[in-house]
């Protein structure tokens, strides 16, 4: 009810004004404040929550983020839903900018995860393989080296690495042009899959095959869709 009735803008003062008190604190915030208050920064900063609080108005989300642009401007959590908030609408080399500057100034596997997944997404809309081959391999070496330190529990790396790079691969060198790569992938998914047999692991596994042994690739790499954070 509160949601729906009470306006966007005031929704939006009341978490610019709740923000606004976690900005005394020295940053990351995440890492100076309590784990109740670092519960509450994580929450309202978090890029679903304040998509759904504005309706899905993209000036107004903007607005939330903008107003702490200098206040948090060395926060990685901050830069990096902010990078994520501007990928939900589609601003991709925008959102790849913010992913960037939470490189900066803080490192995270999420953080580096985001951004590895945001150079395959421009790499994927790329007109031309020049342009895209050179943003993929930088998503290939920073995910291949976040999968080497990942534990058997965290398939989110492999995952985005194998979807991404073969999706990437396929608009440019069709079915044949990504054979070995597809192949490779489904080697490698498998392998995962028999050490931690997660549902998302397991949906990974049959596109590769299934695109493997039939040609068939269903598309589902693009914004929002491996992100974890």
């Amino acid at each position: 009810m509160f949601e729906k009735i009470v306006p966007t803008t005031m929704i939006r003062d009341c978490l610019i004004a709740v923000l606004e008190a976690f900005s005394d604190y020295e940053t990351p915030v995440i890492k100076n404040v309590g784990k109740a208050d670092g519960v509450v920064f994580k929450s309202i900063i978090n890029h679903r929550f304040v998509k759904e609080m504005m309706r899905d108005d993209e000036d107004k989300v903007r607005s939330v983020y903008e107003a702490f642009e200098t206040k948090f401007h060395i926060d990685g959590l901050y830069w990096l839903q902010y990078g994520l908030a501007l990928r939900d609408f589609g601003n991709q080399a925008e959102a790849l900018e913010k992913l960037k500057t939470a490189r900066e100034a803080y490192a995270s596997p999420q953080i580096e995860h985001a951004y590895a997944q945001q150079l395959m997404i421009i790499a994927s809309l790329s007109q031309g393989w020049d342009d895209a081959e050179p943003l993929l391999k930088e998503a290939i070496d920073a995910l291949r080296e976040l999968n080497r330190v990942a534990d058997a529990t965290d398939t989110y790396p492999i995952v985005t690495l194998a979807e991404g790079h073969i999706s990437v691969m396929l608009k440019f060198f069709g079915v044949e042009g990504a054979k070995a790569v597809t192949q490779q992938y489904a080697n490698e998914l498998l392998a995962a899959h028999r050490k931690y047999p997660g549902a998302r692991l397991q949906e990974a596994v049959n596109k590769v095959v299934t695109v493997a042994t039939t040609g068939v690739w269903k598309e589902s790499y693009g914004p929002g869709y491996l992100e974890e954070n």
